[in-house]
């Protein structure tokens, strides 16, 4: 195998030299810089927008001097920036260095930095993720405000200063969220946390929602100003809320967003100044009984004690042939305070109740329960609704659902028992025999009896005549099957023989008898198939 050896003539080393040099002074010509002690900040830049690397070193007279730092506002609105990568010798990200970059969708922080100014990334609107370092020792209030479009700030989790959960900012202990990224439109802050940061959720037009624990002592300035927030709850712990925190700035300035309307504060009045709800002016402040620091305003707003729920209309019974849907329905009273809807049901007359669950039912956290496909076994079940607010809570009277195999059945049902007794499986169960006579309900409403009435004599009796032994009772329901029966001693029974009759009205069965033998009739009963 043969060896092939170039030589490159000295003068064109020397150009590609020059070219390089000449290069390089062209991009850190681009850079405005200062000097101090052999360190050099970037406090500007002029060269073209798009991806922009910063140098590690910049050559002064004749030295190669070291990037340390990116000073306040240095690359502010240079709104066609597009990515940027900061060398590892960088260890200061000044205040306002990429402020109003918005369509900065890249940045690339080097493992040198320890310190992010205030206002750093500020209205960084494409910025969509940013990687802190276990070096960075300090990041500003509102480093991360108004990206909007930021989907996950994450953590090296050697950090010993910060961390990260779910893709939002918190101190290293987790206790002070820092930053939540701009395009969640919900959010529970974890339980734990105490300080909600100044500008924690400034200009996260997407939120729309957000709960608080009840670990929360301290809201910062500005940390839900120009939010999609109409309403919010602050929890009993919080003792201070810092200025402009739930400013609406839906001013043609910012995008415009719905305004607050409703702040529901679940303890004592906190520390707050009169900026706190600034331009939140159709927002009412409510407040508990039993809390103190309340007047007829509050920071401004005009102020309500909070009421709980009243029943308008209550729920009623619901009658249905089996198989049909049955529905509950509640409504409350006008109430400004947030209602939640559960659904019990009691399958021992009102003794035990539990939520409802299961596939049979749906709506069961809404004003309306429906019941798919309703059976007789759930005849005498009762419902009830609990409705809540931060108020307290209030229950409706029970109802029954009363299911029948026909309209016939749910009349007799209506007819012969009270609201009460229809709520109680005990009494009204088909098998059931409410009066003590051994009659169930069942056969009570085969012969149309009365359920609360001894009507052992009522029953259909048996005669001889003609030399058979016949039996009379009413033309049966729709619903049911009426089987007439022989047999010479009680234990053995067969319709062979039985002869049934009908006059429209009613039914005679007959079956041949003789002197020398025993015979009995009897006519069973069943719900039909």
């Amino acid at each position: 195998m043969r060896a092939i050896i170039f030589f490159v003539p000295r003068h064109l080393i020397f150009l590609m030299a020059f070219a390089f040099a000449i290069l390089s002074s062209q991009v850190q010509a681009q850079f405005n810089y200062t000097t101090n002690n052999g360190n050099i900040t970037i406090t500007g830049y002029t060269g073209p927008n798009g991806a922009v690397t910063i140098p590690s070193t910049i050559l002064v007279n004749g030295v190669n001097l070291p990037v340390t730092s990116i000073g306040a506002g240095a690359f502010e609105s240079h709104v066609s920036l597009i990515s940027v990568t900061i060398p590892n010798s960088v260890t200061t990200i000044g205040n306002f260095a990429f402020a109003a970059c918005f369509e900065l969708s890249s940045v690339s922080i080097g493992n040198g930095v320890t310190s992010i100014g205030a206002n750093a990334f500020e209205d960084c609107d494409w910025l969509t993720s940013v990687t802190i370092s276990s070096n960075v020792t300090n990041i500003g209030e509102g480093a991360f405000t108004g990206c909007s479009g930021l989907i996950v700030i994450n953590v090296d989790p050697s950090n010993p200063n910060y961390s990260s959960i779910g893709g939002a900012l918190f101190d290293h202990s987790q206790t002070t969220l820092i930053a939540y990224p701009g395009v969640g439109t919900s959010y529970t802050i974890p339980n734990g946390v105490t300080n909600i940061e100044a500008y924690a959720f400034f200009d996260c037009p997407h939120l729309t929602s957000v709960v608080f624990p009840n670990s929360v002592t301290t809201i910062g300035s500005e940390a839900f100003a120009n939010t999609g927030l109409t309403s919010v709850t602050i929890p009993a712990s919080v003792t201070s809320i810092g200025e402009y925190a739930f400013q609406d700035l839906s001013d043609g300035t910012f995008p415009t967003n719905p305004s607050l309307t409703s702040v529901y504060f679940m303890g004592n009045a906190p520390s707050a100044d009169s900026t706190v709800f600034d331009s939140d002016s159709n927002a009412t402040v409510y407040y508990l009984t039993g809390t103190v620091g309340w007047s007829s305003t509050f920071v401004g707003l005009p102020t309500m004690l909070m009421s709980k729920p009243s029943i308008s209309t209550p729920p009623a019974s619901a009658l249905v042939v089996s198989g049909a849907n049955a529905s509950f329905n509640v409504a409350a009273s006008v109430n400004p305070v947030p209602i939640t809807y559960q659904w019990q049901v009691s399958t021992d007359g009102g003794n035990t109740w539990n939520n409802v669950s299961g596939s049979t039912y749906s709506g069961a956290i809404t004003p309306t329960l429906t019941i798919t496909n309703a059976a007789t076994t759930q005849l005498g079940f009762q419902y009830q609704a609990v409705l809540t607010n931060y108020a307290g809570s209030i229950t409706t009277t029970p109802v029954p659902l009363v299911v029948g195999t026909s309209t016939a059945k749910l009349s007799w049902l209506q007819n012969n028992f009270t609201s009460t007794q229809l709520g109680n499986p005990n009494i009204v169960a088909d098998s059931v025999a409410p009066a003590g006579d051994g009659i169930p309900n069942l056969l009570k409403y085969a012969f149309n009896l009365q359920p609360f009435v001894n009507e052992q004599s009522s029953l259909p009796q048996p005669t001889a005549s003609g030399g058979n032994l016949t039996l009379t009772f009413p033309t049966p329901q729709s619903d049911l099957t009426y089987t007439v029966e022989a047999s010479p001693d009680l234990i053995n029974w067969s319709t062979t023989g039985v002869m049934v009759q009908t006059n429209g009205t009613q039914e005679t069965a007959s079956y041949p008898i003789s002197p020398s033998t025993s015979t009995f009739l009897h006519v069973v009963v069943a719900p039909s198939p």
